[in-house]
């Protein structure tokens, strides 16, 4: 009896033995199926970041180049506004010499008869410098006779390269090469630099 039980006791041993073994190996294979798909879910993972790392650094490498492209055009305009200035700086040191000239004179009486016309009324006072004040009160005559019977005052001055303000009680008139200049600046502007720029 005792070997029929060491027989039983054997053979269950076997068997435990062998459903651990089993066990053993199946829990093997799974403990493998899971860290290979572990494995493969965190190279997933590592793509998707890889991918969105990508991504975000050609966003970033966009932005900056539109940055780079906006203050490049930012600099360029400054530099043409820079050198359409300098071209208009340049207009108004020739003004001051035109001034000087003989032709001026006829320029000056033109733009008075023009302003006081403008204004309409029969009593004006008339504002230009020190310079173009003398220039009147030497052809005063021609003065008169180019306002006919509108009266005017020369007493006041004014601070400008030439040309005249006309005032009456409700209007004035401002005439001065700078003012004149001002005003056709903005059509001047796109053709000076049509001309210097293409």
């Amino acid at each position: 009896m005792t070997e029929g039980i060491q027989l039983i006791i054997s053979d269950i041993v076997a068997k435990a033995e062998e459903q651990i073994k089993k066990i053993e190996e199946d829990a093997k294979a799974e403990i493998n199926k899971i860290i290979e798909s572990e494995r493969e879910e965190a190279e997933k993972e590592k793509k998707r970041v890889m991918e969105r790392g990508k991504s975000l650094a050609e966003l970033e490498r966009q932005r900056i180049l539109a940055d780079g492209r906006i203050k490049a055009k930012k600099d360029q305009l400054a530099t043409k506004e820079t050198i359409i200035k300098d071209v208009f700086d340049r207009a108004i040191e020739k003004m001051k010499k035109i001034t000087n000239s003989e032709d001026y004179k006829e320029v000056l009486f033109e733009l008075i008869k023009s302003s006081v016309e403008t204004v309409g009324e029969k009593e004006v006072k008339i504002l230009v410098d020190e310079k173009d004040k003398k220039v009147l009160k030497e052809n005063e005559d021609r003065l008169k006779k180019a306002l006919g019977e509108t009266k005017y005052d020369l007493d006041e001055t004014i601070e400008c390269i030439g040309g005249v303000i006309v005032k009456s009680k409700t209007i004035a008139v401002d005439n001065t090469l700078e003012a004149r200049l001002e005003r056709s600046m903005s059509l001047l502007r796109a053709d000076v630099a049509k001309i210097l720029f293409g």
